[in-house]
């Protein structure tokens, strides 16, 4: 009887209004357990999740947040199984730059930065990103550049990107310290925090 009773079981008897719950507190705990380290929970939690929805744009978030914990995780292998479930041209955004983001996580690990820019746009206007995710695939596209050379254009990304707000240059640090495992932006965000200052 209790077994009814759990989020999971509710998805499978309830549909559209319970698996959006499940989606947004898988979301939520997933963003903790990954915060405190805790990445064998984040994995488990985000691996039920994925099991127990139905729908394709829940699937590919997680398949994507997956895909990411396992590059987190310096698992190469089980980031591009996770990322090659993932429709790589999603007609909805937050799919779509779930995405987007993971593979261009997964290209910083291998060292291939014009595939970051491929999955991210050399620009902020290049390609669409969704609001939550501009952020920390600012970071990833600054790297890129940083790593191929042109650090200007590094910092000309994070400087731009900083100038949306404070909220967005703490988002940016907190994304800097998060990738801290990539070394991501190593010169180019002290540069543009000095610049922005």
């Amino acid at each position: 009887a209790a077994l009814q009773d759990t989020p999971r079981a509710a998805v499978l008897r309830t549909g559209f209004d319970a698996a959006e719950r499940v989606y947004f507190l898988t979301i939520v705990l997933a963003q903790k357990f990954a915060t405190a380290g805790d990445l064998d929970r984040q994995r488990a939690m985000l691996e039920s999740a994925s099991e127990c929805l139905t729908l394709p744009r829940h699937k590919q978030v997680m398949w994507a947040t997956l895909s990411r914990a396992a590059v987190r995780a310096s698992d190469a292998q089980a980031a591009h199984d996770w990322l090659s479930q993932c429709n790589p041209r999603s007609d909805e955004l937050e799919s779509d730059s779930s995405y987007r983001m993971a593979a261009a996580l997964v290209a910083t690990a291998r060292h291939d930065f014009p595939g970051v820019l491929g999955a991210v746009g050399a620009g902020p206007n290049d390609v669409p990103i969704h609001d939550a995710m501009d952020d920390a695939c600012a970071v990833l596209r600054a790297n890129a550049h940083e790593r191929m050379g042109n650090l200007p254009a590094a910092v000309a990304v994070l400087s731009d990107r900083m100038r949306v707000g404070a909220s967005a240059r703490m988002a940016m640090e907190n994304s800097v310290r998060s990738m801290s495992y990539l070394g991501v932006c190593p010169q180019s965000f002290a540069m543009a925090t000095q610049q922005h200052t």
